[in-house]
């Protein structure tokens, strides 16, 4: 049976779905006005038995909310305000709860300086699949400083992309086609959709009026599909994906699937000899030792010629410090390899992530992730993005940080060994609940990465 790598989305089986500690001058931010309305709540007052006479109950950092008008409330940020802010809102008519809101606090004129994207503005605040990753990860705050990533290619190594999308086709590198290397072609457009959520997650267009933005608004896609529309894939074809981003200088490649492979006898729940039948590319005659090889071979030479490898840790929640998770394990002996967990808005490890004090490097945003669908309406902007959940998307964070970064430092020559240093130097920590489960804690912050760099 030839050896398939899957996904990592977290499903029942493997599609692959604060502290800084960071010093130096910090990345610029807008400062709101001191006052200014936060949302209306013309549909939640229709919700109480008195009509509009309810009291408003508030909790947030910054600022206080108070009532202005029919339908309206009005944020006041106190001292020490960034222009960021989440409140919890609840409103009583005296008798009950009417209903309980959890609002991303923004000042909107500054925000639309950066982005006018649809769903970051009229419906910013009432839905938080779009923007708490974003939120947690500091784009946003980099946002103020810095938008792009189109000094280098990216490559998204997966399932294909669909630059049809109105949010991805003018961020397609359009020097270079991508390449299909399950079909043998040279149209690699995304049958799953898998790698369209992943690509844009790490850099949907911004500030173009429609729906989303990724980490980098502007960047140079390019699609390597090594990925069926099941999801899979072989290792030998994933080493040829591998090799064409070598050899057409991209340097950061997102790479969201893998494979456990038991390395103890207790890991092997079947038998032996299946394990034997299973790690073999008879398509090839190679075993699985000489598949890896291969694959090392391909992910060193990206190594040699200065490229970033992003991939997903998993989601079986495992220790892969106790197993061999391909590709990811590699961070642990090939320097240019970022293995990456998934976190929840808490700060804290999704259950379903596989972790590891030695194999897994950084933790970021992979819970409830709202971004592209390739089977998306034309016109219909409420089809435009799907919500998904998994290391999958946890690496294209990590991805689109490494690059908006790279990119905003590109005159200083950065090499990929200071640009990793920096994300893993400049996190956040996680959570309390999940600490000593991977490398030092770390939590993705690209504003701490930035200064780092």
């Amino acid at each position: 049976m030839p050896i398939l790598i899957a996904l990592l989305i977290s499903l029942n089986f493997f599609v692959a779905c604060s502290k800084s500690t960071s010093s130096g001058s910090t990345a610029s931010v807008t400062t709101p006005s001191p006052v200014f309305f936060l949302t209306q709540l013309k549909n939640y007052e229709r919700q109480s038995s008195i009509g509009i006479d309810f009291s408003i109950k508030s909790q947030a950092s910054y600022g206080t909310i108070s009532r202005e008008g029919t339908g309206l409330l009005k944020y006041t940020p106190t001292y020490n305000f960034t222009g960021r802010d989440l409140a919890k809102i609840t409103l009583e008519d005296g008798r009950k709860t009417i209903v309980q809101l959890i609002i991303y606090v923004v000042d909107t004129p500054s925000m639309n300086n950066v982005t006018n994207d649809t769903f970051f503005n009229g419906d910013f605040e009432i839905y938080p699949e779009f923007w708490w990753g974003l939120e947690q990860s500091k784009a946003f705050d980099m946002w103020a400083y810095h938008t792009a990533c189109d000094n280098f290619r990216i490559g998204i190594i997966d399932t294909g992309v669909n630059f049809n999308h109105p949010d991805l086709t003018d961020n397609k590198d359009t020097s270079i086609t991508g390449y299909d290397f399950v079909n043998e072609d040279s149209d690699p457009n995304d049958d799953m959709g898998h790698g369209t959520h992943v690509a844009g997650i790490i850099a949907a267009r911004g500030n173009n009026a429609t729906a989303i933005s990724g980490i980098c608004q502007t960047a140079k896609l390019v699609a390597i599909k090594v990925l069926d529309e099941d999801g899979e894939g072989l290792v030998s074809t994933i080493v040829q994906g591998i090799n064409y981003a070598n050899t057409n200088s991209i340097k950061i490649t997102n790479n969201s699937y893998g494979i456990a492979i038991p390395t103890t006898t207790s890991d092997k729940t079947l038998s032996e000899s299946y394990w034997e039948d299973y790690l073999l590319d008879n398509s090839h005659s190679i075993s699985i030792e000489s598949t890896i090889a291969a694959l090392t071979d391909a992910i060193t030479d990206a190594q040699t010629a200065g490229n970033l490898f992003i991939a997903a840790a998993g989601n079986s929640a495992k220790n892969n410090d106790e197993l061999l998770m391909i590709p990811a394990n590699y961070s642990n002996f090939i320097d240019n390899v970022i293995s990456v967990a998934a976190v929840d808005p808490n700060d804290d490890l999704a259950y379903f992530s596989n972790t590891g004090l030695e194999y897994v490097d950084i933790a970021a945003p992979g819970v409830s992730i709202e971004n592209l669908a390739y089977d998306y309406s034309s016109g219909v902007e409420l089809t435009y993005t799907a919500e998904e959940s998994g290391t999958s998307m946890a690496a294209p964070y990590v991805t689109g940080a490494a690059a908006i970064i790279w990119d905003a430092k590109w005159g200083a020559n950065r090499s990929y060994a200071q640009v990793k240093a920096a994300l893993l130097g400049g996190a956040s920590i996680l959570g309390s609940d999940s600490r000593g489960k991977i490398k030092n804690d770390n939590m993705l912050n690209i504003v701490g990465a930035y200064n780092a760099l």
